[in-house]
């Protein structure tokens, strides 16, 4: 964001709280709900054809929806802490929200628990995901 001091860009930064990896283990779940663009306009096509639609229009009632594109040419992917390690960026936008109104945030470990830490001299790296600087 600017400043209206000096002009330069400030970022606010912010560690995310994922729920999970953009496809679960079976390869075919996810997170969170994800339609493709074709269902979501054949569904239209059904409710105006008075069809009952493959996709109710009910799932996305008091929903917010993320719109966007995926695709290995587009280059919206990035790093994330799970296995796999790759993470469309519309799925980061949703983490990041889902993160806002659970209000699951990851924060600096209380000094109990890092004081608890050097006081056992745990020289095991912390798992991904699992390092207690963060809870």
């Amino acid at each position: 964001m600017k400043t209206s001091a000096g002009g330069e860009d400030t970022h606010l930064w912010g560690l995310i709280n994922f729920r999970g990896p953009a496809l679960l283990d079976d390869l075919k779940s996810r997170t969170y709900p994800t339609y493709s663009f074709f269902d979501l306009i054949y569904s239209e096509l059904q409710i105006l054809e008075n069809q009952p639609p493959d996709i109710d229009p009910k799932s996305f009632a008091n929903s917010i929806v993320f719109v966007g594109a995926t695709g290995a040419g587009l280059f919206d992917v990035f790093e994330s802490p799970f296995s796999n390690g790759k993470m469309p960026g519309i799925n980061v936008h949703a983490a990041v929200a889902d993160d806002l109104l659970s209000g699951r945030f990851m924060r600096p470990a209380s000094t109990t628990v890092a004081a608890e830490r050097l006081r056992t001299k745990e020289k095991e790296p912390p798992v991904i995901g699992g390092d207690t600087r963060y809870l």
